[in-house]
């Protein structure tokens, strides 16, 4: 059983040390701070009291509604639920130092209020909620609202609540921001080693194990015994033990996205480990049949029965198309749904719910999905749930005695015909109770045409160098220029219009973008990359001092280009109030310690701006393509590779206005 309590508290205890602590002793250091107060208004909000010293009287502010979270590290902003998810320093999980919400939000405040204010301002309430707007930054530190790129993003998230476990899961979350291993010694017992992203962020992000918890700053195992290992997901798996790891890491990832039924139907065959929370059982047990059914089964294709498509009917008819999982890291897509007289019969004339090819398990090897099977024909047998803990499934003396005891083939195996009255298969198969998911992969909300560029289909780094491997460059054009064609991001007049004739949009938007802020991007006649310093021209902004570039150390903006994609950014009003901010105290011939601090405020926004007009999704390929479609494909009985295309209604509605046009 698990040794763990479902309760990520490292959430609200650094948190609460943050704004009891950590927060007032930062406002001492910046303000003439005479008064501090906080105190709950609710199980998500706060309140915050600051007086501030003026001469001889005091100004005092209340800020109202300030989120915290509950016991669960759960924040609520504007009914949407977020979690905070800690992160590591380091791969080396046994020195690293771990930031959560609380030490996240010490250093969001630290950049925020990095200048001491000067002992001559004259504080008011109003000058004191301007220099302290506290709600505002609080929405942006969760990115409820757009705010200046700091140093540090922070790892605010909306809370995944697909399902129970998905919640639960990013609650135990951490995430590792310098990688350099998959995984590392200090790994084990502190995370768990088979949970872990797919794609880029693979050894970046882990559950906590079960035997571990964050305190002080450090990931800290309280168990070292082989299940307190696991995850909070790995250790719901039965007979894991039987699985590849590829194919844990596969289940794990998949039992977060389960779509959670009406009423929720307990497995045959548990863990264990699993919660006392009727939310957790997302599944369904099917009778399912380890074999080949033609091509209903090509591939990872998935037969059901009529009767158990009605059983899977949330959170619409679930039809061909729309896919499936088990616990043990099989995912297959629908290919038919058929009567229940035309499926798989067993001896006594049971129809089998469910047909999966048997060479899956075998490529996959995911052996545990036989295991599953034949125990879950016993605990259907004795009408009770068997359990099987991580590491101590029973061995296969064990089933074959619990076979016999409940009159089953001593072997699992049965004798199947084809339909309620057919013919027997030629060769005997597995037939048993698995517990099956459907995923949140549902075709209909897959289909789907474009016909702008700007809300067309994506088209990414692994298109390009798909497309790019096959040496399909005309293709690459078409879809990465031609049909990507767009003038958001094409201003400042014919120059750039003619430019974008023979230049990827992407590559446009970039070079005008680079130009904002000082730096000449071409493309040479010899197809090479040239840069080179030159203040922006055009629509410009005049900064009331020159700046130090942010990455061009050696020179300064002087200028800061208007554009339209600048001025659509949200950084750049802040930019030009601090801009503005700067002129008047120069001009109003105020104190040199005001003018210095204007211009590092002002250095601050500009370089905020920098950051968020040129972000590294930049530099990579990265387009939507115009008159474009998202379609699936299922195995068919009817269907050749020549005959793929898309529904007619889709194409109706991509065509059809050149048809009318030539008309």
């Amino acid at each position: 059983m698990m040794s763990r309590t479902l309760q990520a508290d490292w959430h609200k205890a650094t948190f609460e040390q943050c704004i009891n602590e950590w927060l007032p002793a930062l406002l001492a250091e910046r303000l003439p701070l005479v008064g501090y107060e906080v105190r709950s208004t609710g199980a998500y909000t706060y309140q915050m009291r600051l007086t501030l010293a003026a001469g001889d009287e005091e100004v005092t502010v209340i800020y109202q509604d300030l989120p915290q979270p509950d016991a669960d590290g759960v924040f609520v902003l504007d009914g949407l639920r977020y979690v905070v998810v800690p992160y590591a320093s380091s791969d080396e999980l046994a020195q690293a130092d771990v930031f959560c919400v609380g030490e996240q939000l010490l250093q969001y405040y630290q950049q925020l209020l990095s200048y001491q204010a000067p002992d001559a301002v004259p504080w008011s309430e109003a000058l004191l909620r301007a220099w302290l707007p506290i709600e505002r930054w609080m929405r942006e530190f969760f990115g409820a609202e757009k705010g200046p790129l700091l140093d540090l993003p922070t790892t605010a998230q909306r809370l995944d609540e697909t399902n129970w476990l998905a919640t639960r899961q990013h609650l135990f979350r951490l995430y590792i921001k310098e990688r350099s291993r998959l995984f590392t010694p200090g790994h084990f017992g502190r995370v768990c080693p088979f949970e872990t992203p797919e794609g880029p962020n693979i050894g970046r992000i882990f559950p906590l194990a079960a035997g571990a918890a964050i305190r002080a700053g450090k990931v800290v195992v309280l168990d070292d015994q082989p299940a307190a290992m696991l995850g909070l997901e790995a250790a719901m798996i039965p007979l894991m033990e039987h699985d590849h790891p590829r194919s844990l890491l596969m289940g794990t990832n998949m039992l977060r996205q389960w779509l959670k039924p009406p009423q929720p139907e307990p497995a045959l065959v548990q863990s264990g480990n699993e919660p006392a929370e009727p939310d957790f059982w997302c599944g369904r047990n099917l009778l399912t049949a380890l074999t080949s059914w033609g091509v209903d089964t090509f591939d990872e294709g998935i037969l059901l029965s009529a009767s158990a498509a009605r059983r899977l009917d949330y959170p619409r008819a679930i039809e061909p198309g729309d896919k499936m999982s088990n616990r043990h890291g099989f995912k297959g897509v629908v290919s038919r749904i058929v009567p229940d007289e035309q499926m798989p019969h067993l001896a006594d004339g049971t129809p089998v719910e469910l047909v999966f090819n048997v060479v899956n398990i075998h490529t996959s090897q995911s052996f545990g999905i036989v295991w599953e099977a034949v125990l879950g024909r016993i605990a259907h047998a004795q009408g009770m749930p068997t359990i099987a803990p991580p590491f101590v499934s029973p061995d296969e003396q064990a089933l074959r005695a619990a076979l016999a005891n409940n009159s089953l083939p001593a072997d699992g195996m049965e004798d199947l015909t084809v339909g309620s009255a057919g013919e027997p298969l030629q060769q005997r198969c597995t037939v048993g109770w698995i517990y099956w998911g459907r995923l949140a992969h549902i075709a209909q909300e897959k289909l789907q045409p474009w016909l702008r560029p700007q809300t067309g289909q994506r088209r990414g780094e692994l298109e390009y160098f798909a497309l790019r491997n096959g040496g399909a460059f005309e293709n690459i054009h078409e879809q990465f220029h031609t049909c990507a064609l767009t003038p958001q991001d094409v201003d400042g007049g014919p120059e750039n219009a003619q430019r974008a004739s023979r230049l990827a949009p992407q590559f446009v938007s970039l070079a005008r973008r680079l130009a904002a802020i000082g730096i000449h991007a071409e493309l040479t006649a010899e197809h090479q990359l040239a840069f080179q310093f030159a203040p922006p021209e055009g629509n410009v902004l005049e900064l009331a001092l020159p700046v130090v570039h942010p990455w061009l150390r050696d020179q300064q903006l002087t200028r800061i280009g208007a554009y339209s994609i600048c001025r659509n950014l949200a950084e750049y009003p802040a930019l030009v109030a601090a801009n503005t901010h700067l002129q008047r105290i120069l001009s109003s011939k105020a104190p040199e310690s005001l003018a210095r601090q204007a211009l590092a405020r002002l250095t601050m926004h500009v370089h905020a701006f920098c950051e968020a007009l040129i972000t590294p999704a930049l530099l990579h390929f990265n387009a939507r393509a115009s008159s474009s479609a998202r379609a699936v494909v299922v195995p068919t009985l009817d269907l050749h590779y020549d005959q793929v295309g898309m529904p007619e209604e889709m194409a109706w509605f991509l065509f059809a206005p050149q048809i009318a046009a030539r008309a």
